[in-house]
């Protein structure tokens, strides 16, 4: 298969399952190939995992950033923000991974 001049077009919307498989879903395609079921999902988890994968380093620059803060400023603020933004990253991460 010749590749040369392939490319992928994925929006967010196309990276989350809305169980419907009607008139209106979109198809991964690299240049005229159409990818298969299987392909698809394969693909579109690889794509999600790098994304989510730069969560934690997100986190990390978030607290270097705020390291800075005392209570005037909003530690308390960012510290609960934080928090709910870890708790909703696992779960995604336990949904991605079943």
């Amino acid at each position: 298969m010749d590749t040369s001049g392939t490319s992928v077009s994925v929006r967010p919307s196309d990276l989350v399952g809305t169980g419907g498989t009607g008139e209106n879903a979109v198809r991964l395609s690299l240049g005229s190939y159409t990818l298969d079921h299987a392909d698809e999902s394969s693909l579109t988890k690889q794509i999600l995992l790098l994304d989510v994968n730069k969560v934690p380093r997100l986190l990390e620059r978030l607290d270097r950033r705020a390291c800075g803060l005392d209570e005037a400023d909003g530690l308390d603020l960012y510290n609960m923000m934080r928090g709910a933004l870890i708790a909703e990253f696992r779960a995604i991460m336990t949904d991605v991974e079943t």
